[in-house]
């Protein structure tokens, strides 16, 4: 009876043994099986700094749960801009000036429908032009950018200048500040002798090399980045300059005005493009709509200097040069074909070492 009744436990005892064995196995991964790893959600965005807050990518962020990737490239030197950073990023945010020819758009970029953009109704009407209507099928405006005739409004009137002609002056002998711009000066100079601006012909590219050779005889500096520190410091009380380096000297109380010329401003847009290789559209239209609120197109603008497409937004700042709906309709945007902007380069060039 005793024997009977110690292996009764000891089979107990095995069965137990066992049952934690086969307990602690189960808990083991199997060879070879493999273990979930969760990858957040990203898009990534190739952009100019100083446009977009980081702040305002943070909310983004904060709402969706979407983490923003950024590529960034110097906004004073879009030349520099290629297919080969912006082909790697699912969003591309750089200037019409630089775009694409537009018979290779579909190639660089994917379609947009407007109606998976809710914020995109309230853009600006007077950027509904013709000219920049293939540009839409595969863009969308985020903000202005506008070049004009400035003066420090400590020394002098603005209304001393109003046509691009006028800083042939000898007055300005100098004075005068010049971008280091050649898609810029090129389209002054075509548009003060009353040509469009865009694809020139040579005869009128030759045109404009002597023009923009009488307007730098009154040169006192040919700048590239930071060109409204000249007006900061005094040196130069007229020049051509944009509304958002314009912004940034007057944030340093250099008191820049900016007058738009009668034949008017030259403009520029730096628009979102999806690029063509990009798995992540959906969560590209959504970076894409949320920086056309309202709100965050005004962060933008506070921030940039630049004018923002959407519509009835208030002025934020007395410092910031917005561009009115009348600046707009009467400017012209700069849309060279890639050939073009060659062209441009190559004659500005010539003006440099004359």
């Amino acid at each position: 009876m005793a024997l009977l009744m110690r292996m009764t436990q000891t089979f107990g005892l095995l069965s137990l043994f066992f049952s934690f064995s086969a307990f602690s196995e189960s808990e083991q991964p199997l060879k070879g099986e493999s273990v979930d790893i969760i990858t957040p959600r990203a898009v990534s965005i190739y952009l100019p700094n100083n446009l977009i807050p980081s702040s305002v990518l943070s909310q983004f962020t904060a709402q969706t749960g979407i983490i923003v990737e950024q590529r960034v490239y110097n906004i004073d030197t879009p030349q520099h801009i290629s297919r080969r950073d912006y082909s790697a990023v699912d969003l591309t945010l750089i200037p019409y000036s630089y775009f694409p020819a537009q018979t290779e758009l579909a190639s660089h970029f994917k379609p947009i429908a407007k109606d998976s953009l809710s914020n995109a109704s309230t853009i600006k009407p007077e950027l509904n032009r013709v000219e920049l209507a293939q540009h839409y099928q595969y863009s969308v405006p985020l903000m202005l950018h506008g070049i004009g005739i400035a003066t420090n409004s400590k020394m002098l009137p603005p209304s001393m200048l109003t046509q691009w002609v006028d800083l042939h002056d000898e007055q300005w002998t100098g004075q005068l500040l010049i971008l280091d711009d050649a898609q810029t000066l090129v389209s002054i100079a075509l548009l003060g002798m009353g040509y469009p601006i865009n694809n020139a012909t040579d005869k009128q590219l030759q045109k404009s090399k002597q023009w923009l050779i009488n307007m730098r005889n009154n040169a006192a500096f040919l700048s590239k980045e930071a060109p409204e520190m000249h007006f900061l410091s005094g040196q130069v009380s007229v020049g051509i300059l944009s509304n958002d380096h314009a912004y940034i000297g007057s944030l340093e109380d250099a008191d820049i005005a900016i007058e738009w010329p009668t034949e008017g401003a030259i403009l520029d847009a730096y628009a979102l493009s999806m690029n063509i290789d990009s798995d992540a559209e959906e969560d590209a239209l959504l970076l894409m709509n949320f920086l056309m609120d309202k709100t965050v197109q005004s962060q933008i603008s506070l921030y940039s200097g630049l004018t923002p497409v959407i519509d009835g937004l208030p002025m934020q700042s007395k410092l910031l040069k917005l561009l009115s709906a009348e600046t707009i309709e009467n400017g012209h945007f700069k849309l060279n074909s890639p050939e073009s902007r060659l062209k441009y380069e190559q004659l500005f060039l010539e003006v440099k070492v004359r």
